[in-house]
């Protein structure tokens, strides 16, 4: 590798931890495109910025096709650098590929000769045994870690330490590490981590019943992610929201009629105007007056004639789809609209004064 080279890669993390991903992208790509005709050292060093980047961006294409690269590469020769850059992009391809990433990671713990992929390599191992929910097996990967010099994996060896004590239900022990975590790192240079820490920390205020702490820290995070392009950003904050709502609970709903023609539904302080004009509006108005609506009804409510079970099924989940997209919009979950046999039930007490249909 050049000095230029090497340059432009650092160049490279910097624009990921200030969350300029294309920018990253494009060098990264460049570089990487070399891989199958002259793998080097620093390919390793460098994939897990490039997979989170291509992961971030939604790039699965491009994610398979280094992942076949790295396998021939691997078949001809087993360096330690190709296994960990190969263990990595297997524990981003899904839980089919989970045993061949352990399998490698092991392999590099034991191997002297791979010192330098060592705490990575254990960091990873502690993810695959989160992920597998065997917290004696993930406890004792982190505890191996020990003492790590460089700054960025110090961060994360923390992060991990707080994970386990969350898991061990030693919530005061993890909030304070956690808080200790965010306080030390600049969130517009190294994103990753204070997001990583700020998501364990959200679920932590969470358990132990903060929830106006817990969201506060989601609209920090909304806030500050709101411009970027972060695909697992999106995916753990709206699994945030949710475990903040599982933890309220759904809460009252109220069903308000305006006028003649207008209806307003309220979750908390979120509303939908209703119109019964609108046989999607009429669908919802007619589950939150009788809390139930049977599959003849809505089909001859919306197409005016008689339901057809093997036409007809698909296109009222089309529209049952629809609806519970709106419901969560408003902050409830999907089971608030119950499927049954003959029809969909509404899970939820309604505060209304408005006469039934």
């Amino acid at each position: 590798m050049t000095n230029k080279q090497h340059l432009l890669l650092e160049e490279a993390i910097e624009h990921c931890r200030s969350w300029r991903v294309i920018e990253a992208y494009n060098i990264f790509r460049r570089y990487f495109d070399r891989l199958p005709f002259s793998p080097e050292k620093e390919h390793a060093a460098y994939i897990g910025w490039f997979v989170r980047t291509l992961y971030e961006l939604g790039k699965e294409f491009e994610l398979k096709f280094y992942l076949a690269e790295l396998e021939k590469l691997y078949q001809k020769q087993k360096h330690p650098h190709i296994a960990y850059a190969l263990g990595f992009v297997y524990s981003y391809s899904g839980v089919e590929k989970m045993e061949a990433a352990r399998q490698l990671f092991e392999g590099l713990v034991r191997d002297p000769s791979a010192k330098e992929f060592h705490v990575k390599a254990k960091m990873m191992l502690a993810d695959y045994h989160l992920r597998k929910g065997d917290l004696v097996a993930c406890r004792a990967s982190v505890d191996s870690i020990g003492v790590v010099e460089d700054p960025t994996n110090a961060v994360l060896a923390e992060i991990w330490k707080a994970v386990i004590a969350r898991q061990e239900k030693k919530l005061e022990q993890a909030r304070d590490l956690l808080v200790a975590v965010v306080l030390s790192v600049d969130k517009r240079r190294n994103w990753y981590a204070y997001f990583s820490a700020m998501n364990v920390l959200t679920m932590v205020h969470v358990e132990l019943g903060d929830l106006e702490k817990a969201e506060i820290a989601v609209r920090e995070l909304e806030k500050l992610f709101e411009l970027g392009k972060f695909r697992s950003v999106r995916e753990q904050i709206e699994a945030l929201q949710v475990l903040i709502q599982d933890k309220k609970g759904n809460g009252p709903v109220r069903l308000v009629k305006r006028d003649t023609d207008l209806y307003e539904f309220f979750h908390r302080e979120q509303c939908i105007k209703l119109n019964p004009k609108n046989s999607q509006d009429r669908l919802l108005l007619t589950l939150l007056k009788k809390g139930f609506i049977e599959k003849a009804l809505i089909v001859r409510g919306i197409y005016g004639r008689e339901y057809v079970a093997e036409k007809d099924d698909k296109l009222i989940y089309y529209h049952v789809h629809n609806l519970r997209k709106r419901l969560r919009a408003v902050g409830l979950p999907t089971e608030v609209l119950l499927s049954e046999k003959e029809g969909y039930r509404w899970a939820t007490p309604v505060e209304t004064t408005v006469e039934e249909l």
